[in-house]
């Protein structure tokens, strides 16, 4: 299968970038890179290595599948200039937006094959000696027959194909953002405590990834609510009315106090740890 078809990228940002790179080291055929930013592109063309072109009317000549790795606002304007184009060898469109559907290609019109394809994870800017994306499950969606070449591309990049359904990729790609950053809002807010304590930059930012990667490990292996640790866990009153007095007159406080609401209801002890009383001794 990775023979019979010449593979475009529009788009040479960290997605694309490492999608056409995996590909390549997976043996399908990466025929030509496109970016807004020439420099960009025979960057990563010299990578693969591959050329690098001046258009997309270059790519969709050249290629029978394109992927289009670009902004999301950008993506239907791409579609639309394709389908503008005569005599193009293009058969296939592929985008990587989580929040939109394959549907939203419908603008390069009826004759090319649709499909979108999400990596659920954060992705670096070109990882050649790591890839990136083994391991990390992709929602997929699209045309049946899309949908089989896609399936060979995750599994050969060392990804898991999820088919997903086109109506909650905005749901979905919701979840994305709490797992891929709004982790980062519980490291700030943990590390500038921690410094507040006294602990330099570097142990901090080393001591805070090693406690969150723990809770992590704990998460894979044993799941909620056995994984959760802590003094709520532990229906420890006395700690969590200390963290309250400690937080009161911070920036952090409210975020305490929602996050532990949330906590208390995922253990299910809302009768028995009245958060709302604690507070009112303040």
């Amino acid at each position: 299968m990775r023979s019979d078809f010449n593979i475009g990228i529009i788009g040479a940002g960290r997605v694309g970038s490492n999608i056409a790179y995996h590909l390549a080291k997976a043996g399908w055929h990466i025929k030509s890179v496109y970016s807004r930013t020439k420099r960009s592109a025979e960057k990563l063309a010299k990578e693969i290595p591959t050329g690098a072109v001046d258009t997309i009317e270059d790519v969709a000549r050249k290629c029978d599948i394109v992927f289009i790795t670009t902004p999301d606002e950008q993506i239907i304007p791409v579609a639309e200039e394709i389908s503008e184009l005569s005599c193009v060898r293009v058969k296939m469109l592929v985008h990587c937006a989580g929040i939109f559907s394959s549907s939203i290609l419908a603008a390069a019109g009826t004759e090319i094959l649709k499909a979108s394809m999400h990596p659920f994870a954060s992705i670096p800017p070109l990882a050649k000696d790591k890839n990136p994306y083994r391991g990390i499950v992709f929602a997929c969606e699209g045309d049946a027959e899309a949908m089989k070449i896609v399936e060979k591309m995750v599994s050969d990049i060392g990804g898991i194909f999820f088919k997903i359904d086109k109506k909650v990729k905005t749901l979905y790609h919701s979840a994305a953002v709490f797992g891929a950053n709004f982790i980062f809002v519980l490291a700030y807010i943990t590390q500038t405590l921690i410094k507040k304590a006294g602990m330099d930059e570097n142990m901090s930012r080393y001591a805070t990834t090693m406690l969150m990667r723990r809770a992590l490990d704990n998460y894979e292996k044993i799941g909620i609510p056995v994984g959760i640790t802590g003094p709520i866990a532990r229906k420890d009153r006395m700690v969590v009315e200390a963290h309250i007095d400690a937080l009161k007159d911070t920036e952090f406080f409210q975020y305490y106090i929602d996050l532990s609401r949330m906590l208390i209801k995922m253990l299910g002890i809302e009768k028995e740890f009245d958060l709302d009383m604690m507070i009112e001794k303040l």
